[in-house]
């Protein structure tokens, strides 16, 4: 448990409630992993100028109209090339997306490598398309995150050094990056109000709900953050490192490091 004490009551975070319309409307959207949010996009993305699905599981994309119909927004989808950095790079450079969201998932829940498992299919690949969305001039990044449960100490870590990773990658310019932690899949109103609230909050860290059926709304609150540890960009070598070799005991201890707090602080 983290306490706070603030001196201005403005400081205290209050949920904000947001109408469900389709967000990005006009926009170009790119929607990378293998979540909820990328089998659901075409339901939550209906108004994007442009919609491109990025993925490395044929199922998510399966059923996916990657030529559009009338009155929806054109897509592509790209097969295999999540953690590729000069495929992303090239994928980025011909779309140009206005905003890219990620949610990358752990679809097995009885592993016998979960920690191995999160880092390779969660972290490395958030890393790499982090990097390349940094590269793109004025291009937003927006992660959806799932904070392990309680008791579920090596995946904590990992999960907040995931965000620490991502936080340092953007830390010249903060406002581009968005990470909303869920607890819970949204509805597509839901999903949509959550998104509306994001692009309309600009770049922190926020806890997201589900509206309640039939509300149409969905609450986005700002949380506490922790300031990245110095020398991110070494330990995630060193991590990629000990992923190579097999080292689960020094993984641990890297994502440890990655993941200790700093300070907290609401942006």
């Amino acid at each position: 448990v983290v306490l706070r004490v603030v001196s201005d009551p403005s400081e205290i975070a209050v949920p904000v409630e947001h109408e469900a319309e389709a967000p990005y409307v006009d926009g170009r959207v790119l929607v990378a992993g293998n979540g909820p949010l990328v089998e659901a996009s075409e339901a939550v993305f209906t108004r994007s100028r442009e919609l491109i699905l990025v993925s490395n599981d044929e199922r998510v994309l399966e059923g996916k109209a990657c030529l559009g119909r009338a009155g929806t927004a054109k897509r592509a989808c790209y097969l295999g090339i999540v953690g590729d950095r000069a495929a992303l790079r090239g994928v980025l450079g011909r779309h140009r997306p206005d905003v890219v969201f990620a949610d990358f998932v752990l679809r097995n829940a009885n592993l016998s490598n979960p920690l191995e498992a999160f880092v390779r299919t969660i972290i490395v690949p958030l890393e790499a398309l982090a990097s390349e969305v940094f590269r793109v001039p004025g291009a937003r990044l927006i992660v959806v995150a799932r904070m392990a449960a309680a008791g579920e100490g090596e995946l904590e870590d990992a999960a907040r050094a995931s965000e620490s990773i991502l936080r340092d990658i953007f830390q010249g310019e903060p406002s581009r990056l968005a990470v909303i932690r869920i607890e819970s899949v949204p509805s597509v109103a839901g999903w949509s109000g959550i998104i509306a609230g994001l692009a309309a909050a600009g770049g922190g860290v926020y806890a997201g709900s589900a509206a309640q059926p039939g509300a149409g709304q969905a609450a986005i609150e700002r949380v506490a953050e922790v300031c990245p540890a110095s020398g991110i960009g070494g330990l995630f070598m060193k991590l990629t490192g000990c992923l190579a070799d097999g080292d689960a005991a020094g993984m641990r201890k890297t994502l440890r490091e990655i993941a200790s707090p700093v300070e907290e602080h609401v942006s």
